[in-house]
């Protein structure tokens, strides 16, 4: 059911405080240029409803490795995919030593129990652009098996010297990018999921003269969750990675042909609820949410982004989520539904609550700033 609320022009100036930080973005200005009264509208949208995702991970800046028993949300299972560029020349029977090095800057989880992880051979060639967090790719040979503390920053992995012999000539090759396809890192015995940047992490070949570092590129993290969250009533979960996410539309009967001066979408967080956890235990919030629209083909369009704030909401403002409001108030038809959405080149699995309509101090809202002709 859609809540509507009208305020007189007078108190435009005082819900403009209430509603946001800077007055100034409400758009006052346009309304002084566009000449008309200006009325402030606050709508509750009239569908809101999870909606699962098959989140991109493939060809971002940070893959994803481990499993982490979370007793609100599942078991979550990440798989870490990673191919690498040669780079130079070296003769094969001078390499000495062959090592991982890792960078890790996300964990998600407990972060005192240590994790194991295998590195297991690619065995096939692999596109990761577009490439989603439901992906498989064929495993191969375990190569080796590494143990770390999840809030370790660096973790260097020495590959074996029966696997360094075995791939001496294929190391050096010039048809390196066509024969070797890189190492899965799947979790062997984990209480986390890290992550680990890749412009930082590399394959290093050691020789007698020199070290050679092969940079990484190809990511993509396979990500499932085992379970059913459980969640409080009057709350809607999001989680990057696993999903859901979260769709919504709104009623704007009465509103053809009205000039908008501004438009925000708000809506507030459960901070309280979802931060709490077991002792050392970490569950990253989500920092950024995107308002994107969503048409009848399922094509998705960025509007606008917010950060959490300090009231504990996203709230959304942009010029281009105006100009598609006016549109639509102008009788074109550029949706089928809006949806929140996490920007995929973060690759997280951080999570976040959001309150439902069943509250007025907490639902989400639309806020209008309209000028009407008459």
């Amino acid at each position: 059911m859609t809540r509507t609320r009208f305020l007189v022009p007078i108190l435009v100036g005082l819900l403009t405080l209430t509603a946001c930080d800077d007055p100034s973005n409400v758009g006052i200005e346009l309304v002084e240029e566009g000449g008309g009264e200006p009325v402030v509208r606050v709508l509750t949208p009239s569908m809101i409803e999870e909606e699962p995702i098959n989140d991109i991970t493939g060809a971002v800046p940070r893959v994803l490795a481990g499993q982490v028993n979370d007793p609100m949300l599942g078991t979550i299972t990440a798989t870490g995919y990673l191919d690498f560029q040669r780079v130079d020349s070296v003769n094969a029977s001078d390499i000495t030593g062959v090592m991982l090095r890792l960078v890790r800057d996300y964990v998600y989880g407990d972060t005192l129990a240590a994790l194991t992880l295998t590195v297991r051979e690619l065995t096939e060639e692999w596109n990761a652009l577009g490439a989603r967090a439901d992906t498989t790719l064929p495993l191969g040979a375990s190569v080796t098996t590494f143990t770390f503390e999840p809030l370790d920053s660096l973790i260097t992995v020495d590959l074996p010297e029966t696997w360094v012999r075995d791939n001496d000539t294929t190391l050096v090759s010039f048809h390196f990018g066509e024969v070797f396809h890189g190492f899965a890192l799947e979790a062997t015995a984990a209480e986390a999921v890290v992550g680990f940047d890749f412009n930082q992490s590399f394959l290093r070949i050691t020789t007698e003269q020199d070290t050679l570092d092969y940079p990484v590129s190809l990511t993509l993290s396979g990500v499932i969750r085992t379970g059913q969250p459980t969640i409080p009533e009057g709350r809607f979960l999001i989680q990057d990675g696993t999903g859901p996410t979260l769709s919504f539309n709104v009623d704007f009967d009465g509103l053809d042909d009205t000039p908008l001066n501004a438009a925000f979408v708000r809506f507030f967080a459960d901070t309280l609820t979802i931060q709490e956890t077991p002792p050392n235990f970490v569950r990253p919030l989500i920092e950024t949410l995107q308002l994107v629209r969503i048409t009848e083909e399922d094509a998705a369009f960025v509007m606008a982004e917010a950060s959490l704030d300090d009231n504990g909401s996203y709230r959304f403002s942009d010029a281009t989520l105006r100009e598609v409001l006016q549109q639509t108030f102008f009788g074109q038809d550029l949706y089928d539904h809006f949806a929140l959405r996490i920007p995929f080149t973060d690759n997280t699995i951080s999570v976040m609550l959001l309150f439902d309509a069943t509250s007025d101090e907490t639902a989400p809202e639309v806020l209008l700033t309209l000028s009407p002709s008459s």
